[in-house]
């Protein structure tokens, strides 16, 4: 039987470099965010992909919603589709992620323990998280644009009611998990990215679940958005804002997990 792994967590922690990694391996098809509300995903441009999907999920052509309505409104069919299709592909592992406010927790959980689903955490500082979110919405631009000049305003109070909100998302999520009894674990986006290149830690993750990725055929090129380090050279307001945080006797919160 193929296998079927879940990125799961919240937005900017590097899952798009994940997923380009995760598809340059040889028994690999990565779908991207299927479940996300837009109504066409990259992963569908894929020849045969969106027929496929509007077959399984609406038979004959009877459901004329779009298919984003489609794939959210039966999350245990889409992932049961999406693994036929790597199948009819060829292909032994199906990869996808899913991030905070595109499913509820309980279908969600359902249709991943139905289809036995391996799940992994990306994480990353959440600081950093927070940053890299608020550049791509100054942007308009979640990938492909250079942000390394570019500063934000931060603001204690809001980054503190995000960091509480994510961080009970990720605690729920772990725990519906566990009730369901499904294996999980967490991948740090700092380890992930130590070298330009994730494939070996996605491939040693991989193998503690037995499963085979097959070989790299092509690295993984992911851009860096932002090349600045230090979070005091991409926001604004640094200072002020970390006082804000030790005021409200937050300030651990720069560094603190949305797991534990």
């Amino acid at each position: 039987m193929s296998a079927m792994i879940a990125f799961l967590g919240t937005k900017r922690t590097g899952s798009s470099q994940v997923m380009q990694a995760m598809a340059a391996h040889s028994r690999v098809m990565a779908y991207g965010e299927i479940f996300n509300p837009k109504p066409v995903l990259t992963s569908e441009r894929q020849e045969g992909l969106t027929a496929f999907l509007r077959e399984r999920l609406g038979p004959g052509g009877g459901d004329t919603r779009p298919l984003s309505d489609l794939r959210r409104s039966d999350p245990a069919a889409t992932l049961s589709a999406i693994r036929a299709f790597t199948e009819a592909r060829g292909r032994q592992v199906t990869v996808f992620k899913c991030f905070e406010g595109q499913m509820d927790t309980v279908p969600l959980v359902d249709a991943l323990a139905a289809q036995g689903a391996r799940c992994v955490f990306l994480l990353r500082r959440p600081i950093d998280c927070y940053i890299s979110l608020m550049k791509a919405r100054q942007a308009d631009s979640w990938g492909g644009v250079d942000t390394t000049s570019m500063k934000v305003r931060l603001g204690a109070r809001h980054y503190a009611a995000w960091h509480r909100k994510v961080r009970g998302y990720h605690e729920d999520l772990r725990d519906a998990l566990v009730a369901r009894g499904l294996d999980w674990c967490t991948m740090r986006y700092e380890d992930a990215f130590a070298g330009d290149d994730p494939s070996a830690a996605l491939t040693a993750l991989a193998a503690r679940w037995g499963i085979d990725l097959g070989t790299a055929e092509v690295a993984a090129q992911g851009i860096r958005q932002d090349r600045a380090r230090s979070p005091a050279r991409k926001v604004e307001n640094w200072a002020s804002f970390r006082l804000g945080l030790l005021l409200r006797g937050k300030g651990g919160l720069v560094s603190r997990d949305f797991l534990a």
